[in-house]
């Protein structure tokens, strides 16, 4: 098993068998929220290279999935995980105040991005800065969060399963359940 080495771990991860199904849920939200984040990119790619005013709203809409995935994940880890492990652990240091501040960073980056790709919609994609400036955004905004789940799962997740009781994790499991099917009614 690894070991936690300051803000880093080894590259082993838990196999998926001895995962928790709470951490298995907040994997498979990554799993869900890159494809849509591959999908934002592929669009902007597509949009930046032939500039249309379907391959924007096409843009605007793949990025209202990914904020509305991605609110759902964060609520679940901020309300409910980082919460739980903050009995154990100092969420204002070491790996949870990083993943924190990086979620702080992340909605950052996408509102951002959100504000320049509604002007793009807006002007019917004629500022060619802005677009250019809005695809870049998006490329970044894809590195940053490719590696801040990533680095999630080798540390805030495994430090979860490390750390917290089997109460706890039972506890997450129906949050984050209570969690997402509140958000599937809205």
């Amino acid at each position: 098993m690894p070991l936690v080495k300051g803000f880093a771990m080894t590259d082993e991860l838990l196999p998926p068998k001895n995962r928790d199904p709470a951490i298995e849920l907040l994997i498979d939200d990554h799993t869900r929220m890159i494809k849509t984040l591959e999908n934002v990119r592929r669009i902007g790619k597509k949009t930046f290279r032939k500039l249309s005013v379907a391959g924007l709203t096409a843009w605007k809409k793949e990025t209202q999935q990914l904020r509305k995935e991605l609110e759902e994940h964060m609520v679940k880890e901020e309300q409910v995980l980082y919460a739980l492990l903050s009995q154990y652990v100092d969420a204002r240091v070491g790996p949870l105040g990083v993943l924190l501040y990086e979620h702080e960073q992340i909605a950052k980056q996408l509102n951002l991005f959100e504000q320049k790709l509604s002007l793009l919609v807006h002007l019917n994609g004629k500022d060619t800065n802005l677009l250019r400036e809005a695809y870049e955004l998006c490329q970044n905004m894809h590195t940053t969060m490719c590696e801040h789940f990533a680095k999630e799962e080798k540390n805030g997740y495994l430090l979860a399963q490390g750390v917290l009781t089997r109460t706890d994790l039972s506890h997450m499991l129906r949050k984050f359940r209570k969690i997402s099917a509140h958000k599937n009614k809205v």
